[in-house]
């Protein structure tokens, strides 16, 4: 083997000897020689590749052997452009210079992206048709478009674009080595590593082409070593390895589905050995425990092992094989040889060979004593070099293990695998053991409970018989709840009814002669057929919010219609119910048509009785102002002439009859001066003529002054924003007498030393308030004082206001004062 490498290093070096004399006598030789080998290794790929591809399940290497035949075009080309050729007769350095790194371009890319065509189907028609346009756009972007960037200059050497394409032709090649690594498991090891060193020596000559200045400089022959001994480890890779050893590139895949397969027969034969002694009732756990143990070493190599259970009452892990390795290959002493592992206080089974039970989890391991569970082995134990532990699972549920250790070569996943396969059949016989034990567990037991279920069952009977006869006694007390129930409902005073997606489903005699119908006709009828349609929004509304879950009405009153369309009155209760699994309306319907009725009359007398009422005060107004009309013009101006009449005669007689005369007369005009006040009093109090000559806020001015000239010891402010003409002549009237009344009240009971009178016009209304700071009074007082028919005039204010269209309202508090509020509405620009 060392000879045959001594001998092919030799012939490199001869041959990079004879390649470089060639250079020397001729370079465009010796470049046609370089060249030629690489497109020669190329094709071959190719050739080499395509021909295999129905036996390649790994389509990476048919990838790149379709990608090496247009890199080998290319660079077929660039070789017959070179400098001194002659076949392209206006070539330059720059055209092979642009052919070049367009097949390098090419190439680095195929390599990137080759690993991310491993285990996928692909159409090669695809790939042959991407990369031949590719190959004919560049082509053509060279030869007739002048659309490639220019490489070479001739006496200046390489442009910045050709130096910069090198490096990044070398950041893609050394990119897809590093995805090669990624998935080497995917490439045989050997196959890897030339590809490898191919893609670096390719990396190498790309470098290497970046010194040169004309076309047979140095840097250009050491570029074009490494491109012999790159597509050389190419050849060395594809084609001497797919010559020599096939199976180790073309059939890698199949050989390793071959080996996993015959791994897999094997594995399923001790599995089928197993079979039998795992079913058969006669086995017992001992046996079964032996026969493991003996197919799981053969399967792995391992020399020693056992195989235990756990018991289910104690929880004990109990080994069924070690009482043969303790007899002569193990050295523990007797006292501490044992074949029962408790658990600790925790709960957990000690030592490294408790670690599968306590995780539930198979290993192995091939440094056992650098294992984190590891507490090493006690003195005279059999030297464990490796380790492999499955824990038994029925579900979730430990119930063994198997253990194995010390196998010539390390444990690998497929260990783990068989193992864990066997362990899955220990695991159906330990059930089949715990079931047998159970059943005969259970057949004693039977008999036991069968003896007394004989004496229960008679008691059961009898408790049957009762129980039966207790349903029927049930069943007939709910048929007589039923009927009950069915003659509550039909013999009910209301109308009962069920709707249910807008129809009615159910409805009681009643319910049907509310409206007029038949009771079979009116089930199936829309229930907006019975409503009102004016109320028919507000009975749709409230139905959905019921529907909802919303809150809604308990109970509502709308219209109905009859069958002959007559508008009714009812009042209406629904409730939200399950009918037949879906949602319902449970409803209860009261005809209340003649209550409205007499509601109705009760409201036109009410308005009549305002109406009588507001007459009889404007006839009063009219008497009183007729009466003080009357003693104004008549009695008074009588007084008045008697009281001038006599004055003028005292004044004659004053000077002619003497002191006596003139006294006798002095007591009878005084008396007449006081009839005449009283008699403007009278006049004043039964309406102020004031009013009907000046107007409301003059008269308010006139009353304000009187009021203080009588109770002095009260001080009246007043704030007073209206116009005469704001106030209708209707409303001045009852103005005057709620300011009248109030004052009067207030002089009379209050006790308050200051009065506030306000009159404004605001947002369309006449507000009148009359304030004080007296003693108040609570409202209990007030309602009390009402119902005696005193309350200090507070009906009469209150019906003289809503009379003349307005709205009436006291506050009053003890110890802070009263309020009385009274306002009318009026229209804006309106005229006196």
């Amino acid at each position: 083997m060392h000879r045959r490498t001594y001998l092919n290093v030799i012939f490199a070096m001869l041959l990079l000897l004879g390649l470089y004399l060639t250079s020397l006598h001729s370079y465009l030789l010796f470049h046609s020689l370089a060249e030629i080998f690489s497109i020669a290794v190329a094709f071959c790929i190719f050739m080499l590749a395509w021909s295999a591809r129905r036996f390649l399940v790994d389509t990476y290497f048919l990838f790149i052997g379709i990608a090496y035949l247009f890199i080998g075009g290319l660079d077929l080309i660039h070789t017959l452009s070179y400098s001194g050729m002659g076949v392209f007769p206006e070539s330059n350095t720059n055209l092979p210079t642009q052919l070049w790194i367009g097949a390098r371009y090419m190439e680095g890319l195929s390599f990137m992206v080759a690993p991310f065509f491993i285990n996928r189907r692909w159409k090669t028609g695809f790939v042959f048709f991407g990369y031949g346009l590719a190959t004919f756009l560049l082509v053509a972007s060279i030869f007739y478009w002048p659309g490639f960037p220019t490489c070479f200059i001739e006496g200046m050497g390489l442009t910045p674009f050709k130096k910069v394409s090198e490096y990044i032709i070398c950041l893609l090649l050394l990119g897809a080595t590093a995805v090669m690594y990624k998935r080497r498991n995917e490439f045989d090891r050997g196959v890897l590593r030339l590809l490898v060193a191919s893609i670096v020596l390719t990396v190498a000559s790309e470098l290497a082409f970046t010194f040169y200045v004309h076309a047979y400089g140095l840097s250009n022959l050491i570029g074009h070593y490494f491109k012999i001994g790159s597509f050389y480890l190419i050849y060395k890779a594809v084609i001497d390895t797919g010559l020599a050893k096939p199976y180790d590139l073309l059939f890698r895949d199949l050989k390793k589905n071959e080996e996993e397969l015959k791994w897999e027969l094997t594995l399923n034969a001790a599995l089928a050995e197993l079979y039998e002694p795992l079913v058969s009732p006669s086995s017992a756990i001992e046996e079964i425990a032996h026969i493991v143990l003996e197919k799981a070493k053969d399967l792995t190599g391992s020399e020693h092992g056992y195989v235990s259970s756990i018991d289910p009452r104690s929880g004990d892990n109990v080994s069924h094989t070690l009482t043969e390795m303790l007899k002569d290959r193990c050295g523990i002493s007797e006292e501490q040889r044992k074949i029962v592992f408790p658990r600790d206080a925790d709960g957990l089974y000690p030592t490294l060979w408790g670690h599968a039970l306590n995780t539930k989890e198979a290993f192995f391991t091939n440094s056992p004593r650098a294992h984190q569970a590891s507490t090493g082995l006690p003195d005279g134990h059999v030297p464990i070099t490796r380790l492999l532990s499955v824990p038994v699972l029925l579900g979730n549920e430990v119930v063994g293990q198997i253990a194995l250790a010390n196998k010539p070569i390390e444990y690998d996943e497929k260990d783990l695998q068989a193992v864990g396969r066997v362990a899955s059949h220990y695991a159906l016989a330990i059930q089949r053991i715990r079931a047998e034990q159970e059943i005969r567990e259970s057949r004693d037991e039977l008999e036991i409970r069968v003896r007394e279920r004989t004496a229960e069952l008679a008691q059961v009977v009898e408790e049957l018989r009762r129980e039966i006869e207790e349903r029927k006694r049930v069943e007939r007390a709910l048929k007589e709840s039923e009927r009950k129930y069915s003659t509550l409902v039909e013999e009910s005073l209301t109308g009962v009814y069920i709707e249910q997606d807008g129809k009615i489903e159910f409805a009681n005699e009643r319910f049907a002669a509310i409206y007029g119908y038949p009771r079979e006709e009116i089930i199936g009828i829309e229930n907006w057929s019975l409503v009102h349609p004016e109320d028919r929004g507000m009975v749709r509304e409230i139905r959905e919010r019921r529907l909802r879950g919303k809150e809604a009405p308990l109970e509502y009153e709308a219209r109905g219609l009859t069958r002959d369309g007559k508008p009714i009155w009812v009042v209406r209760r629904n409730k939200l119910i399950q009918y037949r699994d879906r949602p319902a309306i449970l409803g209860n319907v009261v005809d209340v048509t003649g209550r409205k009725e007499i509601e109705g009359a009760l409201q036109k007398s009410e308005r009549e009785l305002r109406f009588l009422s507001s007459q009889l005060l404007s006839a009063e107004e009219r008497e009183r102002k007729r009466i003080a009309r009357e003693l104004h013009d008549g009695i008074g101006q009588l007084l008045g002439a008697v009281k001038f009449s006599l004055e003028n005669t005292l004044n004659e007689i004053q000077g002619k009859k003497g002191k006596w005369a003139l006294e006798s007369l002095k007591g009878p005009i005084l008396l007449i001066q006081k009839a005449i006040e009283e008699v403007r009093r009278i006049v004043m109090d039964l309406r102020p003529s004031t009013l009907d000559d000046l107007g409301i806020v003059p008269t308010i001015n006139w009353f304000c002054r009187e009021f203080q000239n009588i109770y002095s010891g009260i001080a009246v402010q007043k704030e007073i924003d209206v116009q005469e003409k704001d106030v209708p002549e209707e409303v001045k009237t009852a103005i005057f007498r709620v300011l009248q009344e109030a004052f009067n009240n207030l002089a009379k009971h209050s006790q308050s030393d200051i009065v506030y009178l306000s009159l404004k016009k605001k947002e369309g209304r006449l507000a009148l308030a009359v304030r004080d700071r007296g003693g108040g009074f609570s409202p209990e007082e007030m309602v009390s004082w009402e119902r005696r028919g005193g309350g200090f005039g507070l009906a009469s204010m209150r019906e003289r206001t809503e009379l003349s269209g307005g709205t009436f309202s006291i506050e009053s508090s003890k110890g802070v004062g009263t309020i009385v509020h009274a306002s009318w509405p009026v229209e804006e620009g309106m005229n006196s």
